[in-house]
This record gives structure tokens, sequence and C-alpha cells, in this order.
């Protein structure tokens, strides 16, 4: 049967972002935790927003650097498709890192207004290769390598954090939502474009049109 592609939206607006973000060496801080932050929700009690890690993963491209903040509440379901984000340049993962658990948070509510805390998502922010604390690329690559290198690096990031020893073939038949910023919708639409059945959407920010 074939495949139905992804919704993909398109805007204009300037996405949410923080303040840049010293990195130091991330080999000595994989997996560190570099926020936490608490929310009123509307209802009694408080909210926490799932903190943000970072940490390195290696590819056919060399090591990628990222950022991660996962608002699960159980690691071993996934019920919500984690979204993938992909920074302008020039820049890093720092770009979506104030939004990052405001993304991955659960909600105070469900849809029909039911109180408690609802199961969020794992969101992950990586630093293109030659950006940040990503390794250069030791040849020249295209954007569907790089593309097919962020896709691989987030199967693993989220098969090695499940521990399962089915967790990589789960990883393989996953979906994502794809958010892209200037060069980041490239690596958006290429996915989009050559694996629609890996991308459930795709939010396209600050589109450069010639």
């Amino acid at each position: 049967a074939p495949v139905r592609g992804p919704s993909i939206v398109v805007s204009t607006i300037p996405p949410v972002v923080g303040p840049r973000h010293d990195i130091v060496h991330p080999f000595h801080l994989e997996t560190e935790s570099l926020t936490t932050k608490s929310v009123e929700s509307d209802k009694e009690g408080i909210m926490k927003l799932p903190v943000v890690k970072r940490g390195m993963v290696q590819t056919a491209l060399g090591s990628i650097f990222y950022l991660v903040s996962d608002g699960r509440t159980s690691r071993t379901v996934i019920d919500k498709a984690p979204i993938l984000c992909f920074h302008m340049t020039p820049r890093s993962s720092d770009e979506y890192f104030e939004v990052l658990p405001l993304l991955a948070a659960g909600s105070a509510t469900d849809d029909d207004g039911n109180d408690g805390i609802h199961d969020g998502r794992v969101v992950i922010a990586f630093d293109i290769p030659g950006y940040g604390a990503s390794e250069n690329p030791t040849r020249s690559c295209t954007v569907d390598e790089i593309s097919d290198a962020f896709l691989k690096a987030a199967d693993s990031i989220l098969a090695d954090d499940d521990g399962d020893d089915d967790a990589t073939a789960a990883a393989a038949a996953r979906s994502y939502v794809a958010v892209g910023s200037l060069l980041g919708n490239y690596f958006c639409l290429s996915l989009a474009s050559r694996r629609p059945e890996r991308i459930q959407a795709g939010i396209l920010t600050n589109p450069w049109f010639s």
C-alpha cells in the first residue's frame, strides 16, 4: 500500500529560541543534566518540566552532539512521536535549548479536560556535523547523507535509552516529527520526501525563499 506523506507546516515566524549557552567539551558531560525547571499548572500542584541532557552519538559522519529532553513518565513507552530539531547556520542545538523541555513536557489535563499529569515525549536537538560540538565530517557529504545520519542517531539514542534487546528494531520502525530552522529545513524536507514512513509531520520555520 502507498505510504501517506507527512504533514508539513511552514512558518515565517521566528522560532522560540533562548540565548546562546557556552558548551564545554561534551565528552566529559555525557547525559549530564543542564537545567531543570518547575512551572505552576493551572490546576493544584506543580508540574515539573523535564531536564535537558547532552551527549554524543557515533555516526558514519563522525560523532554528533545532541541535547535531549524526555517528558515520558515511563521510558519503555513511546506513544507520542519523538521530535527531532535541526538548527540554523551558523548556530548549534542551543537554538532549541529553552524550548526543549516545553516541547517534551506532558500536560496538566487531557484533551477532555480531565485532571492529572499526562505523558510527554522525547525531544532531541542535534548539532549539524561541523557545527557546535559535533565533529567535522572526514569528507564532503550531502544533505541526504547528513539527514540519514540524524535519523540513525535518533534511533540509536532511543534504543540505548530503552535498554531493550528489541529496542533497535522498534526504533527503526518509529516515526518522528521533524522541526527545522533555515538550514535545518533542508534536513526535514530530505527525510520527509525520501523516508515518509519515518516522518509523521514536519514544521519548517524561517524558510529562505530566493
